[in-house]
């Protein structure tokens, strides 16, 4: 696992190796700067108070003023460096985990809710702590206790040993700490994203609550989760502070006992009181990356965890868009016993499905609801991708075709209109961002002339998921904005349920003149809507029935 973590954080840091090297080189002379002034204070003991020389206290002092003016400095930049290294590498790991979400299969979003998804994108910023000042300071601080080690090795092997034996206890302590608070925080973690899971469904439902008088359940199922998430960061604020304290009480012990053995070769003159000074400061450099590394091993814990879960996703795979055999124009489509059912069910949603499509022809799918109507839409659309039997556009096998060429040349109408808080020209737009204005101008005056007779197209400014606007308003727009992609193939998934009578006639006009010589699907329970197809097919048990005209649907058609 470790080996992993290594991978995955140095795949990001060499985007920033000129950053990383120049923290590098100023934490080596900070380390430097560190060795040398225990030895220079032992010289102002020895060589001026000892002596009595007043020279040397002033000359050794102003010297020891200029490193830690020079070390502050140093020390500045350091953490200015890192602190850009942090954000940068932050940032970089966020952008490709909203690239990576943005392209996994259809199924990984029917699993979890939005909620839990926003907040798995959120754990990325705990990865700011692998990048705390504390590792750069550890790998300063192990420079610097090489030295220590071998300047407390030639004064005196006893006192070495000593500082040596309360390593293991170190070793100990902090690893069962360690085990306690990495549990805990991926517990935290998984609760919180359920929670946020929770918490963005009650909103996006909030007038659904309302109705129900259900308020007051949803809040008590929200208050459980936070407690739940309360007791579990006091129980690893217990098992950190377990930890950091008993290598505080450590590293007292030890200090005390090396002062003590000081103190007794001193007495027997075999150290001097510069010696003094010096080893119970380079004692402590020798400490310093015990204490950091545990100190940091405990405070990294949430970080390793986050790592984890966030890696995780970026190792999914995702829906290759880019890569098949590209369409220029969509001329067929034949259904070849296809066969689906969802993740984890039992049944299947869809069984031997045979039909084709072919250019200048209009097709309704009819059927109840949850009978599998839209579910054809989306294996057509590239959304789903694991079903039985074979699916051709142009006669090539869908799972060959390159998705994203064959998605630029549908368009689709769903009753569920989904719009992007913006402008309406840019919702329309996405749709086709390469439209001349010329095309969009003569859409927008057809389309304003006979459907958007209540707001002015050109100045409408959309609120968050278009709260701003009626449903029938929504899908007008949704229509003009599948009219602006001019696709080979028109799809309408009971798109007609919020529109006037005025709106459903000029839209089967449309169907017929503007989509002359395209594909249509049209899904809906609307007779209306349903006499303009060429051909009418029901699903009834998962089961694709074609059905007969009758006389009066015959008739509306030929009208």
């Amino acid at each position: 696992m470790l080996k992993s973590y290594l991978d995955f954080i140095c795949k990001y840091l060499f985007r920033f190796k000129l950053m990383l090297v120049g923290i590098l080189i100023l934490s080596i002379l900070s380390s430097a700067i560190n060795l040398l002034i225990p030895y220079i204070s032992s010289l102002l003991f020895d060589l001026g108070i000892m002596s009595a020389e007043i020279s040397p206290i002033i000359n050794i002092s102003l010297l020891l003023l200029f490193l830690s003016v020079v070390k502050f400095f140093i020390k500045y930049y350091v953490q200015i460096l890192h602190a850009q290294l942090s954000v940068k590498f932050t940032t970089s790991i966020k952008k490709d985990m909203y690239s990576h979400l943005l392209r996994l299969p259809m199924r990984y979003f029917d699993n979890n809710h939005k909620g839990y998804l926003l907040s798995r994108i959120d754990e990325v910023d705990a990865l700011s702590v692998l990048f705390s000042s504390a590792i750069f300071d550890f790998f300063a601080a192990l420079i610097t206790a090489v030295g220590a080690f071998y300047y407390i090795f030639d004064k005196s092997w006893i006192l070495l040993l000593i500082s040596f034996v309360f390593l293991p206890i170190f070793y100990i302590l902090t690893r069962a700490s360690l085990k306690k608070i990495h549990k805990t925080s991926r517990e935290i973690y998984e609760v919180n994203a359920t929670t946020k899971g929770k918490l963005q469904e009650s909103i996006e439902g909030i007038q659904e609550l309302k109705h129900l008088n259900n308020e007051e359940r949803t809040f008590k199922d929200l208050t459980n989760q936070v407690n739940k998430i309360a007791r579990k960061i006091i129980e690893q604020s217990k098992f950190a502070a377990m930890g950091t304290e008993g290598v505080s009480l450590l590293l007292n012990i030890s200090q005390i006992t090396i002062t003590l053995t000081i103190g007794i070769l001193i007495v027997r003159s075999q150290l001097s009181i510069g010696d003094y000074v010096a080893l119970t400061q380079y004692v402590l450099l020798l400490y310093a990356p015990v204490q950091l590394i545990a100190a940091f091993s405990m405070t990294i814990q949430p970080g390793l965890v986050a790592l984890d879960r966030v890696s995780s996703i970026l190792k999914m795979d995702i829906e290759e868009k880019e890569i098949g055999i590209k369409i220029e124009e969509i001329v067929s489509v034949q259904f070849k016993e296809v066969s689906f059912k969802y993740e984890g069910a039992a049944d299947y949603v869809l069984e031997k499905i045979d039909f084709t499509l072919d250019k200048n022809e209009i097709l309704a799918i009819q059927g109840v609801n949850g009978s599998g109507k839209s579910t054809i839409i989306k294996i057509l659309l590239g959304l789903y991708r694991e079903y039985d039997g074979i699916l051709e556009i142009n006669g090539i096998n869908l799972k060959e075709v390159n998705i994203q060429s064959l998605r630029n040349r549908v368009g689709i109408v769903s009753q569920n209109v989904i719009l992007f808080s913006g402008t309406l020209l840019e919702n329309i737009k996405m749709a086709n961002p390469n439209i001349s204005n010329q095309h969009l101008d003569n859409l927008l005056d057809i389309f304003q002339d006979k459907m958007f007779t209540d707001i002015d197209p050109y100045s409408m400014v959309l609120n968050e998921k278009a709260n701003n606007l009626s449903g029938g308003q929504k899908q007008k727009i949704a229509l003009l904005r599948a009219f602006a992609k001019d696709p080979d193939i028109l799809i309408f998934d009971e798109a007609t349920s919020n529109l006037d009578i005025a709106s459903k006639a000029f839209l089967e006009e449309a169907i017929k003149k503007i989509f002359k010589n395209k594909m249509c699907i049209i899904i809906s329970h609307e007779e209306n809507i349903s006499r303009i197809a060429d051909r009418i097919l029901e699903i009834v048990d998962g089961v694709l029935i074609e059905r007969g005209y009758d006389a009066a649907l015959s008739a509306g058609r030929d009208q």
